[in-house]
C-alpha cells in the first residue's frame, strides 16, 4: 500500500510579506526569517489514501473436459465439468472416454449464449445461457429447474420465433423439437436430447482467459481445457488488516487509471479472512470507467478519509515549537504588533493543522514565514 497525503481542507492565502525579526523568550533562539501573514480559518480536514491494484477478468471458471454416453461413434460425446467461481462439478459419473481436439476459442475470444468454446471430434461445446450447471441429461420426460433453464436460453436465441413453448420446465414434444433445431444448426447429432456436458452454463458475455489444449490433441478425462471469465473487468488489490475499515462493501471510491483518468468505483467484495501466506486481505473494486483498461494494467484505488470536520485551520507554516509554550501562533495585534499565543494542535493533513485556543477563532490574523 502506497499512501499519499492530499489537502482537502480550507487553506487560507498570504496576504504580504515582509522582513521581521521573531523574539522568543530568553530561552529560545533569535532568527530573522521571510515572513508574511495568513489567517485562521474554518474548514474540514481530509487525507486520500492510495492502494495499488491490478484490473483483472472478474468470476473465473474452469471448463474441464468428461464424457459420457457416447453419441459420436468412438469419439464419445464430449462432457465437460465446471469450476470457479459460477460453475460447480457435475454430479453424475460420466464414463471416461477421451477424444482428440478439432477446434478451440483462442484466448481473448468474447462469447456469450450460442457460442461455440471448443469441439471434440464432431462434437461441439455450446455456452448457454444460465446459473445452473448442467448435471444430468435432458430429454423428454424431464422436469425441472435445468429444463425451464435451457427453454428460455433456446427461445432466447431465436429458436422458437412463433412464441409457441412455454417455459414450463416441462421436457415434452415441443422442447425436444426446440433442441432438434438447435442442434442442426450447432453441427451436434439430432437426437433431441441434451447431454451431460455438450454445454456449458455460464450467466453474461464471457471472455476467453486462457487455453490448455491445441488442435490435434487428444484429451483425457479431468484435463482443463480452457478458462472463463467474465467480459466484466475489475480491480483486484492487497489490503494490510488495519485499512479494510475503509472498505466498506459498497464504499464509492476513486480508480485512477494508467492515464492519471480518475473514474468512480464500488467496493464489491472484501474477503472475510486475511491471507495466510501475504497476511493481507483481497479486496475487489467494480467500475465502468475501466471497461477500455488492458487486463493485468496497474491502477490506484483512492479513498478519502475526513480526519475533522468544521474545525479552526491553520497553515501548518504557521505553527511555532516553543519551550516556554509549546505550540503557538504569532497573533498579529490591531496596531501591527504581534502576540505569541499558545494552542492545541489537531488532526492535520500536512498542509493544514487544526488549532484550538484562547482567542483563536475564523479571521484571525497570524504570521507565517514563506
Amino acid at each position: 500500500m502506497v499512501r499519499a497525503i492530499v489537502m482537502l481542507g480550507a487553506v487560507a492565502v498570504i496576504a504580504g510579506l515582509g522582513w521581521f525579526v521573531v523574539s522568543s523568550s530568553p530561552e529560545d533562539e533569535v532568527f530573522s526569517l521571510q515572513l508574511g501573514f495568513t489567517s485562521v480559518s474554518s474548514g474540514s480536514i481530509s487525507v486520500t489514501e492510495r492502494f495499488d491494484g491490478t484490473v483483472r477478468f472478474d468470476g473465473s471458471l474452469t471448463i474441464v473436459h468428461a464424457t459420457g454416453e457416447s453419441t459420436d461413434g468412438d469419439q464419445g460425446g464430449t462432457q465437460p465439468s465446471q469450476t470457479g467461481q459460477g460453475g460447480a462439478g457435475n454430479a453424475a459419473d460420466p464414463v471416461s472416454v477421451g477424444g482428440v481436439i478439432t477446434w478451440v476459442a483462442p484466448v481473448g475470444t468474447e462469447v456469450s449464449s450460442g457460442d461455440e468454446l471448443y469441439r471434440v471430434g464432431t462434437d461441439p461445446v455450446i455456452l448457454l445461457e444460465g446459473v445452473v450447471p448442467l448435471f444430468r441429461d435432458l430429454d423428454d420426460g424431464t422436469e425441472g429447474i435445468d429444463v425451464a433453464q435451457l427453454q428460455a436460453a433456446l427461445i432466447e436465441l431465436g429458436f422458437d420465433p412463433d412464441g409457441e413453448i412455454e417455459i414450463d420446465g416441462v421436457f415434452g414434444g415441443q422442447t425436444q423439437e426446440l433442441v432438434e433445431q438447435w442442434q442442426a444448426i450447432t453441427g451436434a447429432e439430432i437426437d433431441g436430447v441434451v447431454h451431460l456436458g455438450e454445454v456449458v452454463i455460464r450467466q453474461g458475455t464471457s471472455r476467453i482467459t486462457s487455453v490448455s489444449v491445441d488442435v490435434g490433441d487428444e484429451v483425457s478425462v479431468g484435463a482443463a481445457v480452457l478458462e472463463l471469465a467474465s467480459a466484466d473487468r475489475i480491480v483486484q488489490l492487497d489490503v494490510e488488516p488495519e485499512a479494510v475499515h475503509l472498505f466498506a462493501l459498497g464504499a464509492e471510491v476513486d480508480v485512477r487509471l494508467p492515464d492519471r483518468e480518475i473514474v468512480p468505483g464500488t467496493v464489491v467484495s472484501v474477503a472475510s479472512a486475511v491471507d495466510a501466506e501475504t497476511g493481507l486481505v483481497s479486496v475487489l473494486v467494480a467500475s465502468e470507467g475501466i471497461g477500455a483498461v488492458s487486463d493485468q494494467a496497474p491502477v490506484a484505488i483512492l479513498i478519502e478519509q475526513v480526519l475533522a470536520e468544521q474545525v479552526l485551520v491553520v497553515e501548518s507554516e504557521a505553527i511555532l515549537s516553543t519551550t516556554s509554550l509549546g505550540y503557538a501562533l504569532e497573533i498579529v495585534n490591531p496596531g501591527g504588533s504581534t502576540t505569541r499565543v499558545p494552542v492545541e494542535v489537531g488532526a492535520t493533513d500536512g498542509i493544514v493543522v487544526e488549532v484550538r485556543g484562547d482567542g483563536i477563532a475564523a479571521g484571525v490574523r497570524v504570521v507565517a514565514p514563506v
